[in-house]
Parts: C-alpha cells; structure tokens; sequence
C-alpha cells in the first residue's frame, strides 16, 4: 500500500468515527450525508497532500544525480 492511500485511509477513518459518535446522538439524514461528503474530502485532501509530499521527495533525490 502506498503511503498516500494509508494517510487517506487514517484520516478518512478517523473523521468518519469521531462524525459517527456526534451524529449518534441526533440523527438525520442530512447529518449522514454531510458526513459522508466530509470524510470523503478530508480523505481526499489527505491523499493529494501525502502524494505530493512523494512526489516532491523522489524529485530531490533524482536531483542530486543530474
């Protein structure tokens, strides 16, 4: 598993749980949906972000050979 897919996976996870307690308590549909469209971006962002920081890392290295 790539590093980008793991932070994904925790960060997505993780605000998909802590959501899940907090709409417990009062739920509505809305509140599911927005939740759901919450951890999807949060996972996203993560995702990109844990991509570039790749991407940028294998960048360095190569130009230290040139």
């Amino acid at each position: 598993m790539h590093k980008a897919d793991a932070a994904a996976i925790i960060a997505g996870g993780t605000t998909a749980l802590i959501g899940a307690a907090i709409i417990a308590v009062g739920s509505t549909p809305v509140a599911w949906a927005a939740l759901a469209y919450g951890t999807y971006r949060m996972s996203k962002q993560a995702h990109r972000l844990a991509q570039s920081r790749t991407n940028s890392n294998i960048q360095e290295e190569d130009s230290w050979h040139v």
